[in-house]
């Protein structure tokens, strides 16, 4: 699997260039990071550092109103539906001229997360899911996120016809884990997604992969161990690392794990599991 994260020098030159348009994340909080980085204090760095919600403000992150999203889905209705995973169905819209795809929950609770929701804001990376806003009225949990167009690696791996170019595959493996190395080593704290699957890696009309659904790991339960994998998210659980037990905390390298089980897809073409139930890591 080496061959897919060689780089020629051109290459190289590419990741660079897309460094560079990333946005660094602070050591702390987005306070410390508007703090020390700025625009937000003056030149004798004696402006108080300014709330989360203000820095979620400067890049664009917004609160919706819950009638707002409900009427630009045409409340809720099956014909902007476009998705449903684990943690809630997916519907497309048009806020302000854009469009964009907007999750209604359903078991993740954001009360007294409104801050780390907003920190997720300047998370910026050209192969992440970019996040644009959220909801939080009662019960009513959603967020609103960057469109996708292309549907997801899995849908091009295993539903289409026509079968995916090598070159293609390729181009997703090495920028999808750029995007995963961006989470990891890149964003400080370092964020660990905890469900990297093909589902969960989206295509531009281009092929350019993003990967979505990292911001959500934040706020699940029991974070501390990896059991929300075999229960929460149990239809997925072949991308799990077997060798993280309940008792053993998750960490970047159960990412990875799951990375490789995703390269395994795009190498062989194969589903995760055949109609005997044989898994594609078992076939491996």
């Amino acid at each position: 699997m080496g061959c897919f994260l060689s780089k020629s020098n051109a290459q190289a030159d590419s990741f660079n260039d897309i460094k560079d348009n990333t946005a660094p994340l602070p050591e702390q909080s987005v306070v410390t990071y508007a703090a020390e980085c700025g625009p937000y204090s003056d030149k004798n760095g004696s402006r108080d550092a300014p709330a989360a919600s203000e820095i979620a403000q400067s890049y664009g992150f917004k609160r919706y109103e819950y009638q707002k999203l409900a009427k630009a889905t045409r409340f809720f209705s099956n014909v902007h539906r476009i998705g449903e995973g684990g943690f809630g169905i997916v519907y497309k819209a048009s806020l302000d001229d854009d469009d964009v795809a907007i999750k209604k929950l359903k078991i993740v609770k954001l009360e007294n997360k409104l801050e780390e929701i907003e920190y997720l804001s300047v998370v910026r990376h050209p192969n992440i899911v970019k996040m644009i806003g959220y909801c939080s009225e009662g019960e009513d949990k959603l967020l609103v996120l960057e469109f996708v167009p292309n549907k997801s690696l899995r849908h091009h791996l295993h539903d289409e016809d026509k079968l995916l170019e090598w070159s293609k595959r390729i181009k997703i493996a090495i920028n999808s884990a750029r995007g995963l190395l961006y989470l990891h080593e890149e964003c400080k704290p370092k964020i660990i997604h905890r469900d990297i699957k093909a589902d969960n890696i989206l295509l531009s009309d281009n092929f350019e992969p993003k990967i979505a659904d990292f911001s959500l790991a934040n706020f699940l339960p029991d974070t501390g161990n990896i059991n929300h994998i075999s229960s929460i998210l149990r239809g997925t659980n072949i991308y799990a690392d077997p060798e993280y037990g309940d008792k053993q905390r998750v960490s970047e390298k159960s990412d990875v794990y799951s990375f490789g089980v995703v390269l395994l897809e795009l190498i062989t073409g194969r589903e995760l599991s055949d109609k005997q139930g044989n898994t594609i890591v078992n076939w491996v």
